[in-house]
């Protein structure tokens, strides 16, 4: 079935989004993947949704985005969700694109060749739009990456993280006085 054949009036088990729970050493997290093989893995309201059960109970959301785009089927307003879910990013390298439409459209609209990676990858998006934070060598990277993150952040999003120890910020350090030279032409 292509893309773009999926029909819009049937409703798709699963609808092309796994969502569940969990916990991350002892701390809960809310989680969806799209199935791309299941209409393309296009935006489902199921996102939405368990981001609203997140926000609830002040836990974090991990995604796993791998679709081939809205349904288009359903006009632009499909569009709309997707900033809703795209507001914070990691991307894995070589692996992970982003862009409204791919190299081959470019391609034949404006004659330039241009890579997915060149177009929409995770360097493009990690030093140039913003769309991701950090960028992973792969998927399992990415993953262990997401988990140490976990770890840092708070039980709940309205209780304060943990802190290691630290030095008092009205510390005073005898090494500083060494820094700026007394004589103003050494």
């Amino acid at each position: 079935m292509l893309l773009i054949d999926f029909p819009v009036d049937k409703k798709t088990p699963g609808d092309g989004v796994v969502v569940g729970h969990g916990t991350i050493n002892g701390k809960l997290v809310f989680l969806f993947s799209q199935d791309s093989t299941v209409n393309g893995g296009s935006l489902s309201e199921k996102i939405c949704k368990i981001m609203d059960k997140a926000m609830l109970v002040g836990a974090p959301v991990i995604g796993l985005n791998d679709s081939g785009g809205a349904r288009i089927q359903e006009g632009v307003a499909s569009l709309a969700g997707y900033a809703e879910v795209f507001q914070r990013n990691v991307m894995a390298s070589d692996t992970s694109f982003l862009f409204v439409t791919g190299p081959d459209v470019v391609k034949y609209v404006t004659n330039e060749d241009i890579t997915q990676e060149g177009l929409g990858g995770s360097k493009v998006h990690t030093t140039k739009s913003g769309v991701a934070h950090l960028a992973f060598e792969n998927d399992i990277d990415a993953l262990k990456r997401v988990r140490e993150l976990i770890t840092l952040l708070p039980s709940n999003a309205k209780d304060t993280a943990q802190r290691e120890g630290f030095d008092s910020p009205h510390r005073e350090d005898e090494v500083l006085d060494a820094i700026i030279p007394d004589q103003q032409t050494i």
